[in-house]
């Protein structure tokens, strides 16, 4: 390089003009290169995807780097939209982010249609437990009681280690077993039914599902978790009686009662937490 050379704009390559005086010497070509070059220093702490349709972000997960594709900068795409930008790229401006430059009829992520047929809206209590632990659910009124199950065990919080099974609820025992392969509607037609289900036949965790309403045309994808209020009971815990004990261990905060209560239930248990977004997450992917 001579003296008196600009040298070269250090994100595109593009010549720069020879300094004529003393002061700071450039480093970019123009605005462009200089405001692309800053987003890509600092990243936003947001981990969604920056791409968007009309208003709406994307729901999907963001890999939390950004993605340059033919010059054209991108940042936070999730791994859905690279290969979609790497198409849609092609011959845009150096510099430009998707998501501000292609019109906004572009869909990233198109709507899941709602499944035909009837919903339900149920909620499932958690019997024995105080404070109550509680879901509120839609699901498809078609689904069978098989596929509620897994329902089930995704939006209370269950591993899924132990046997089972649905029946009718008579003062506040499940009675005798039910037909998994029968349809949920057959036993929860209109609002105030209820249904009984048993997990863990030592622990006997008992869950109370009713029917809150009936939905003849559901507009959203199901099933997904409406609402709902605390944390599940850890898994071999002892049943309502053993978390109601450890409830009291972790209250205690010391003492031989709060540690076996936190060896139960784990470091970091928190009863009074509801991961509502994950729980929608992990229904979807049903």
């Amino acid at each position: 390089m001579a003296d008196g050379d600009g040298g070269a704009c250090a994100r595109c390559g593009a010549a720069l003009p020879a300094r004529t005086g003393g002061g700071r010497r450039r480093r970019y070509c123009g605005a462009t290169c200089r405001s692309a070059a800053r987003r890509a220093r600092t990243p936003p702490a947001a981990a969604s995807c920056s791409v968007r349709a009309g208003a709406a972000r994307c729901p999907a997960a963001a890999t939390g780097a950004w993605y340059d594709t033919r010059g054209v900068v991108i940042a936070r795409t999730c791994a859905a939209h690279q290969q979609l930008a790497g198409e849609l790229a092609a011959g845009l401006p150096a510099g430009r982010r998707l998501d501000r430059w292609l019109p906004r009829n572009v869909a990233w992520h198109p709507r899941q249609a709602p499944p035909p047929g009837p919903a339900l809206l149920v909620t499932i209590t958690l019997e024995g437990v105080h404070p109550p632990v509680w879901r509120q659910v839609q699901v498809p009124a078609a689904l069978t009681l098989a596929a509620f199950h897994e329902v089930i065990q995704v939006a209370m919080g269950w591993s899924g280690m132990h046997l089972w099974r649905f029946g009718g609820l008579l003062y506040d025992q499940v009675g005798e077993e039910i037909d998994t392969s029968a349809q949920l509607a057959r036993w929860l037609r209109r609002p105030g039914d209820q249904l009984g289900y048993l997990y863990d036949f030592g622990d006997q965790w008992v869950h109370r599902i009713e029917a809150d309403k009936v939905i003849s045309r559901p507009r959203a994808p199901m099933p997904r978790l409406v609402a709902g209020r605390r944390a599940c009971p850890p898994e071999d815990c002892g049943g309502p009686w053993g978390y109601a004990a450890a409830l009291k261990g972790l209250r205690a905060r010391k003492g031989p009662g709060y540690r076996m209560a936190r060896d139960i239930c784990g470091p970091g248990f928190d009863p009074e937490a509801l991961g509502k977004d994950g729980i929608n997450r992990a229904l979807a992917a049903l």
